[in-house]
């Protein structure tokens, strides 16, 4: 059995179809990890849903942020951004289905035999491994409770920008959430930028990809991620981290990681970026 991360498909259903052909993927004898983002920006956010949703139990996504979004607006009941593109999915006739299932998709993935922790955008510096996929595990059961609906009505509320293990209620599983779906850079104090979005050429000064924090407690463990488009993939140096979102809705690629081999394999963007 193979295991492949996929990288943010985002709606681009044709592009994950040819991908999996290019892996010759067997839904009963390989295994796909997604790094979230399954849906959102691409015009095909339904069929991509749909098509995860279906597979065996053993293929599962983590959530990513435009994930959450979705279940924000759908749950939440924020407001909706003229700019998505999840018309489909708000109207489909399976739409409570979809939503069952997305919302029992995990924060984080690990598999011990490779050592390989996937979540979609990074971890708190100071979490080690088994803190990570805790604390990944305790948000998840809040957004399955009687509380879920709150907390994502209340989810884009930007604080705390720092993790504190003295944090409770709402505000520590914010936290955890944005740690875990929203951050790229930090400060050397661990505080999140939840807005920068560009490469590593612009860091503000004082911030860091929060993988390069030198303290980082889970240097050890191979962390696949997504979220970052403007990376394409490239890291900028060897950090024991495997970037994954190769910008397929912005008109570059989609990307699967094989963690066997760490063989990568991508497939080109069908959208035409003006």
């Amino acid at each position: 059995m193979a295991t492949y991360v996929i990288g943010d498909v985002q709606g681009c259903y044709p592009e994950l179809m040819a991908l999996l052909d290019a892996i010759h993927f067997n839904e009963h004898t390989d295994r796909l990890w997604f790094a979230g983002d399954l849906i959102n920006r691409g015009a095909n956010s339904l069929e991509t849903l749909r098509f995860v949703a279906n597979l065996p139990n053993h293929h599962q996504s983590v959530l990513g942020n435009h994930d959450l979004y979705f279940l924000s607006v759908v749950l939440g009941k924020i407001t909706r951004k003229p700019s998505d593109t999840l018309a489909d999915l708000y109207q489909a006739p399976d739409r409570d289905a979809l939503i069952e299932w997305l919302i029992r998709q995990p924060l984080a993935l690990y598999d011990s035999g490779y050592n390989s922790l996937v979540v979609h955008a990074g971890v708190a510096p100071h979490w080690t491994r088994e803190t990570t996929l805790k604390l990944a595990q305790e948000a998840s059961l809040q957004l399955q409770s009687s509380l879920g609906s709150m907390l994502l009505a209340h989810l884009y509320d930007e604080t705390p920008l720092t993790w504190q293990d003295t944090l409770t209620g709402p505000e520590r599983w914010r936290c955890i959430i944005n740690c875990l779906t929203r951050q790229r850079i930090v400060t050397l104090n661990a505080k999140m930028s939840l807005e920068f979005k560009r490469g590593l050429d612009a860091l503000p000064k004082g911030y860091l990809p929060w993988y390069q924090i030198v303290s980082r407690q889970t240097a050890s463990t191979r962390i696949i991620f997504g979220h970052w488009a403007a990376l394409l993939g490239d890291v900028g140096g060897d950090f024991n981290v495997v970037a994954v979102d190769t910008g397929c809705a912005w008109g570059h690629t989609l990307t699967a990681y094989r963690l066997e081999d760490a063989m990568r394999f991508s497939i080109p963007s069908q959208i035409t970026i003006k």
